[in-house]
């Protein structure tokens, strides 16, 4: 056989195993950047790739260990048939380590659909690394998606006179297509991030009403005040400040309510913890009757 001949074996084990290599290292960079609301917000980057580049590279190197891994299959079925009916015969005498091996893929299985400990501490931990990211308010977006909102949505929903929010970007030099251009558009054309121009024109929102502890809010104003606006991606130590409650108070209302809370830990993340829904919080932290 020629030296330059094509080895088809050695090629495709080759590839299984730098299609391995690829969709683990991705696979761990995915497990540690920030949430997605968070990464299209402020253009996250890791080793000068998107999320989404990174995101790409996953699926793309997982199908490629996958078509490596079917082909290294049919080059080698023969003796993957004799090796395997060996092993099966061979397996029978090994019962409790089959069983053992089969309860385990069945626990990781089941606490992956129940979130069961201890394994679920690894997801939630990935989900404490995703949140670390964010490191000041300024970091989340207002809303979802925001970036992918045209301007004059944008500022409708913000509350922003549109005309005041074109001479704020000019005056920062912002080049502005229209008012049908989107956030996430107008920051790439302009070698900024969706979170730079919003800081650019957030001054021009209303001025909210104080929301202090003596407040007197009632359950019905909290919810139209706060239902769907994203309370819930909020750290602790954030949402006290957001709404000007004194952070050993809140604590106190929190605790009279059987409840517990971290000041990195998410609103969301306290009330799944206690059964109740992020809005259900915000109500018990402002004492809402």
């Amino acid at each position: 056989m020629s030296e330059n001949s094509w080895q088809g074996r050695v090629l495709t084990s080759l590839m299984a195993m730098a299609g391995f290599a690829l969709s683990g290292l991705s696979g761990l960079i995915l497990y540690f950047e920030p949430h997605g609301r968070v990464a299209y917000w402020t253009h996250w980057g890791f080793w000068g790739l998107s999320k989404n580049q990174w995101d790409d590279i996953h699926v793309l190197s997982s199908v490629m260990f996958l078509v490596a891994g079917g082909f290294h299959i049919y080059f080698n079925w023969k003796p993957l048939v004799g090796y395997l009916t060996k092993k099966a015969a061979q397996a029978l005498r090994y019962k409790r380590e089959l069983v053992l091996s089969m309860v385990v893929g069945l626990w990781l299985v089941v606490s992956g659909i129940l979130s069961l400990p201890p394994l679920s501490y690894v997801t939630q931990f990935g989900g404490y690394l995703k949140s670390a990211w964010v490191t000041s308010p300024e970091l989340e977006p207002p809303f979802g998606h925001a970036e992918l909102l045209s301007l004059k949505v944008f500022c409708q929903r913000m509350q922003i006179p549109l005309p005041k929010a074109m001479e704020a970007l000019k005056g920062w030099n912002i080049q502005v297509k229209g008012p049908g251009q989107s956030l996430e558009e107008m920051a790439i054309a302009n070698g900024v991030t969706p979170m730079q121009i919003y800081a650019y024109i957030n001054h021009l929102e209303p001025k909210p009403q104080p929301m202090g502890p003596d407040a007197g809010y009632t359950k019905e104003q909290v919810e139209n005040m706060f239902a769907g606006s994203g309370l819930g991606r909020k750290k602790f130590k954030f949402l006290v400040k957001e709404l000007e409650l004194d952070p050993q108070v809140a604590r106190q209302r929190l605790a009279a309510q059987g409840m517990t809370i971290d000041d990195d830990q998410t609103l969301k993340e306290a009330a799944q913890a206690a059964g109740k829904t992020p809005l259900a919080v915000v109500m018990i932290l402002l004492d809402a009757k």
